[in-house]
């Protein structure tokens, strides 16, 4: 029998190496991180950016992780919200018109460059991550009928899992903790 899908994808994401990930790939990966990063500071200025950074400054002083474009430090899950909203606020950011994960490069690099910053990660450990989380949401979905047609929005349903895959590559969790951070 197959093992259970939980441990095949806790089994790949603690034991990849960012050396079996052709090169093309890491670059593509980087170009797409980068992308997110400019769209995210050109969002900076948006009603919408500024309404989610004021609430961030409300929530509380903590100094764990960057709000890109500006001054303001918060909590890695604050900056997180932040970062994903800026990211996508004038809707430029990367979007798969293939297999319809949405816009994923937004949900990844919002969760895990803050988280990544907190732990002091490097850039091979933030690129391995998201690689491994795109890696992952690509498959999801494309076993999956469009969730589109079924009434979801394809960029929360896989963008957080990819978001939980890259925090947990980060984190370099074994597979039991794995399968727990993501409620299976």
């Amino acid at each position: 029998t197959l093992p259970p899908v939980t441990d095949t994808v806790a089994r790949f994401v603690t034991e990849a190496e960012l050396s079996a990930v052709p090169a093309k790939t890491r670059v593509n990966a980087t170009l797409h991180i980068l992308d997110v990063l400019g769209v995210a500071l050109a969002g900076v200025s948006t009603p919408p950016a500024e309404i989610a950074v004021d609430y961030c400054k409300r929530l509380g002083v903590a100094t764990e992780a960057s709000i890109w474009g500006t001054h303001v430090k918060a909590s890695v899950s604050t900056a997180a919200f932040a970062n994903g909203l800026l990211a996508h606020a004038l809707d430029f950011d990367d979007w798969d018109a293939f297999i319809h994960v949405g816009h994923p490069t937004s949900m990844l690099i919002g969760a895990a460059l803050p988280l990544a910053e907190k732990i002091g990660a490097s850039g091979k450990d933030l690129l391995k991550a998201y690689v491994l989380g795109i890696e992952v949401i690509c498959k999801i979905a494309a076993n999956c009928p469009n969730v589109q047609d079924r009434g979801f929005h394809s960029t929360p349903v896989f963008g957080s899992l990819g978001a939980a895959i890259a925090c947990a590559s980060l984190l370099k969790l074994d597979a039991a903790k794995l399968k727990a951070a993501v409620g299976i």
